[in-house]
């Protein structure tokens, strides 16, 4: 699949170079900062909804298959490579943040979970094998909401964006940007919230009376 896809991308740029020479550009940004910056860049840039939708479908695919069973093993003890343990220990403890959150939705969950724009099939992937589904489940759940949600974002930017560049082509060139520092600024400053508020709590909770047993006082008989 990754043969086909880069070939694809290969021809298609040396076919039609202008604009889909720059490509490679939508593979970085699909890598760096996700499908939410690409697709918008993407349609900025003039490519066209099929090929946003070849690149973008999948290139997260791509690492889903390649990566999730580097997971398996990691957790059968069967990597040995010190570079890859960090990054699946990464990977696996950003997964394990949202474990708890998916748990009672089951596999609805997992597809609203890879659908929204931030997640990518990986961490989805991880997270129902953390929750112990099978791999039947896990699979066709991350990749549909991924389509899904590549499908979606393409629609809708392919409406907002000559909005933005009308009424500001400076703010419309980098606006996907700008929006996933927003998205991300906003999730830091909830986590502040929500970690506050539960020191808060812990704070005013009434403090539990100590036994003498188990404070070790001796008493007198």
């Amino acid at each position: 699949l990754l043969l086909a896809w880069a070939c694809t991308l290969v021809v298609w740029g040396v076919l039609r170079p202008d604009p889909y020479a720059k490509g490679w550009v939508l593979v970085l940004e699909m890598m760096a900062a996700g499908r939410l910056v690409c697709i918008y860049e993407g349609v900025r840039m003039g490519f066209s909804k099929a090929y946003l939708f070849v690149q973008s479908g999948p290139q997260d695919a791509v690492m889903l298959f390649i990566v999730f069973p580097w997971v398996v093993r990691a957790y059968e003890r069967a990597v040995r490579g010190r570079a890859i343990d960090r990054f699946l220990r990464r990977l696996t403890h950003v997964a394990g943040q949202h474990q708890q959150k998916l748990e009672r939705f089951g596999t609805l969950g997992l597809f609203l979970f890879v659908f929204f724009p931030m997640t990518s099939t990986l961490v989805g992937g991880v997270v129902g094998y953390l929750l112990g589904m099978p791999v039947r489940l896990v699979v066709p759940a991350v990749l549909l909401g991924h389509v899904l949600s590549v499908a979606c974002l393409m629609v809708f930017f392919d409406w907002l964006e000559p909005v933005i560049r009308s009424f500001n082509e400076g703010f419309a060139q980098y606006f996907a940007w700008i929006l996933l520092a927003v998205i991300i600024v906003v999730g830091w400053l909830f986590s502040v919230l929500k970690r506050w508020l539960a020191s808060r709590r812990g704070a005013s909770a009434p403090a539990q009376p100590l036994e003498e047993a188990d404070v070790g006082v001796d008493t007198p008989e």
